[in-house]
């Protein structure tokens, strides 16, 4: 008597959803990308953003990153300075409560 064998996965078995959390990514940006592009540098170029973004969740992730940018300096998380295309965390606001 033979036992079934264990079915075997292949990577081509898995399958990353389309879908990317905008918390998410705001989060990573927020907490990873800006202050370790802040201790290198002093700030985090857009094309830098986007590169690590997309490579911690998908390709379809990189489109979000501008609006997403966008959004964080309505809301006073963070500045676009010193230059055009470079983001550092607000000294004030809500990111200096965070």
């Amino acid at each position: 008597m033979t036992t079934p064998a264990s079915p075997v996965l292949r990577h081509e078995d898995f399958q990353i959803p389309d879908r990317v959390d905008e918390k998410l990514i705001t989060d990573y940006i927020l907490r990873t990308i800006l202050p370790t592009e802040a201790n290198r540098i002093g700030y985090a170029v857009l094309p830098k953003i986007i590169y690590q973004t997309s490579v911690r969740f998908s390709d379809t992730a990189k489109s979000l990153v501008p609006p997403l940018l966008e959004r964080l300096v309505i809301e006073g998380y963070i500045v676009q300075a010193p230059f055009p295309n470079c983001w550092r965390r607000a000294e004030s606001g809500p990111a200096a409560k965070a």
